[in-house]
């Protein structure tokens, strides 16, 4: 159910989706964490996109920086092995599972993972992984969950008109005009 959510979700193909919810679930399993938190960060990190890259230096499925996480990719053929969509998926569950472990919950840990553990806000991110982590759950459970999700629309604002009426002073009456 989540492979086929996914693909028709995210637009990939089914064999490329299959792949990655099976490496997700492996890598999950291996650092003890959900594989369904692990494929939320996937797709709000990278849409799917084994190839995607940040301003920042991020890598690949879940946007791991090699140059810091260096270490981790010893075993699975260097950094050069970023963009391998199983080594990054391995990668990224494990830097997941280590800041939800010294932070000490999901929501702390993703701040961390996203790079905001230093700062007020995550910019929203948290919320946007766990969302998205609540839809696979659902559709894991068998739910019937869209798979296309319309956008916030924002509220319109006053017409200008109204706005510039409303900086205006009263209007004075012919009484109050000064002699």
């Amino acid at each position: 159910r989540v492979m086929l959510w996914l693909a028709k979700r995210y637009r990939i193909a089914q064999t490329a989706s299959k792949m990655l919810v099976e490496a997700a679930y492996t890598a999950g399993h291996e650092v003890r964490i959900d594989p369904l938190l692990v494929l939320s960060v996937m797709a709000i990190e990278s849409r799917f996109n084994p190839f995607a890259e940040s301003a920042m230096g991020a890598q690949g499925l879940m946007q791991v920086m090699a140059k810091l996480h260096h270490s981790k990719f010893d075993d699975l053929g260097g950094t050069r092995s970023v963009l391998n969509p199983v080594a990054n998926i391995q990668v990224g569950a494990q830097i997941l599972q280590d800041v939800i472990r010294r932070s000490g919950s999901v929501e702390a840990g993703l701040k961390l993972y996203v790079g905001a553990g230093n700062l007020e806000t995550d910019g929203g991110y948290a919320s946007k992984v766990l969302s998205e982590y609540s839809k696979l759950q659902a559709v894991a459970s068998g739910k019937r969950v869209p798979t296309f999700t319309p956008p916030v629309r924002p509220q319109p604002e006053e017409p200008i008109e109204a706005k510039v009426e409303s900086t205006l002073p009263p209007p004075r009456s012919h009484a109050e005009e000064p002699a």
